[in-house]
């Protein structure tokens, strides 16, 4: 019996073996501005926004009855913008990433817009944590596994903490050092500091100094909320992450958010990005030249309670700024008048669909036509 039991143990280890040292492959896009790859929950296919700064996964209501997830009672949760919200709570019997399937996993139920129109399931730091990642930004592939990926000799790594899952990590701002800045993967943009902070302080401070702080009023996207016209104070400087310094970077600086490092900031500084959850190690590997310093679109447009309207506005591009203020209604933007959009979801798919034009014309109420630039470079 011994000898039986034995022989059990020893052919199953290689099996074991097999299944940890196993690595998948995802192919992964970010044109809705999060990274994005297929996976499974409940047998159905779905598709998985990764997303580091939450804590759970977030499914919409066409999710939940497409996949079969139970809803439980409400709770509430406190979003990006520090707003917060009663929301519904489910549990999903089973999550697939590659190969790996998880059981039993806990999601928040709500139709944020964003991700019911693009029918995502925000992927949450609980299951993230369960794997280990590489991503190569330039081949848009994600490769996941259940033993951590063995960092090429030219990486620089850091250390990474969870707290409540979520993922955070030390970074320096112009030399200063910035304790446990949360790394959001499900954040689009670059980086936010919170102008509370001594180190954004200090930092607004000296570019205010310099004159080289640039205004802007944004359009921000929670979990519960939408903020229109939240003012920014767009500054450019040198970011310590992973023992390396990257030059210019954008900095969003407001207030009554945290501040965090987001998706863009590894789109635009890094090759590849590993994630090794045994480790609790990120390793990055730098892009060979600087991001160029971009103060984004000159005016963001969104349709709201059906009618389009300016949302965003950069205030440091001056012919723009003086023609357009927060909450204008305007007739069209590149020819579509509000009307021909059915519905919310379809202008979300529009912005996605023509978010890599340069240009956008918008018409004004009065007849005017305005183009704005979607890229504006400081020189």
């Amino acid at each position: 019996m011994k000898i039986k039991l034995f022989i059990i143990l020893f052919l199953s280890i290689p099996t074991l073996l097999a299944a940890q040292s196993r690595v998948d492959t995802l192919n992964f896009t970010t044109n809705t501005s999060l990274l994005v790859f297929k996976g499974k929950m409940n047998g159905v296919a779905a598709n998985f926004a990764f997303d580091t700064g939450a804590y759970t996964g977030v499914a919409n209501s066409t999710t939940t009855a497409a996949t079969g997830i139970v809803a439980n009672k409400n709770r509430k949760v406190k979003d990006s913008q520090e707003n917060s919200k009663s929301v519904g709570h489910g549990s999903i019997k089973t999550i697939q990433i590659g190969s790996s399937i998880f059981e039993n996993q806990n999601t928040v139920i709500t139709d944020m817009p964003f991700l019911l129109c693009n029918d995502l399931y925000l992927l949450g730091a609980d299951v993230i944590n369960k794997l280990n990642w590489k991503f190569d930004f330039e081949k848009q592939q994600a490769y996941v596994s259940a033993s951590p990926f063995q960092p090429s000799p030219n990486m620089q790594e850091t250390n990474v903490k969870f707290i409540n899952n979520r993922h955070f990590a030390d970074v320096s701002i112009g030399g200063e050092s910035l304790k446990s800045c949360l790394i959001d993967f499900g954040f689009a943009g670059v980086f936010d500091g919170n102008m509370k902070e001594p180190t954004f302080k200090k930092l607004m401070a000296e570019n205010q100094k310099n004159g080289t702080v640039y205004p802007a009023k944004i359009f921000a996207q929670g979990l519960n909320s939408a903020n229109v016209g939240a003012e920014v104070s767009i500054v450019f400087a040198n970011v310590g992450f992973a023992n390396h310094q990257f030059n210019p970077v954008k900095i969003n600086l407001r207030e009554g958010v945290g501040s965090k490092v987001g998706l863009g900031f590894f789109m635009e500084n890094t090759k590849q990005f590993i994630f090794n959850t045994n480790q609790l190690k990120y390793w990055i590997l730098p892009k060979n030249k600087s991001a160029k310093k971009n103060l984004g679109p000159a005016a963001d447009v969104y349709l709201v309670d059906g009618k389009l309207k300016i949302v965003g506005i950069n205030l440091s591009v001056t012919n723009i700024a003086n023609k357009l203020t927060i909450n204008e209604e305007i007739k069209s933007i590149e020819g579509r008048t509000a009307n021909t959009f059915a519905t919310l979801c379809e202008f979300i798919q529009w912005r996605r669909e023509n978010s890599n034009k340069t240009q956008l014309l918008l018409e004004k109420l009065s007849g005017e036509k305005i183009t704005v630039e979607r890229v504006n470079y400081l020189q």
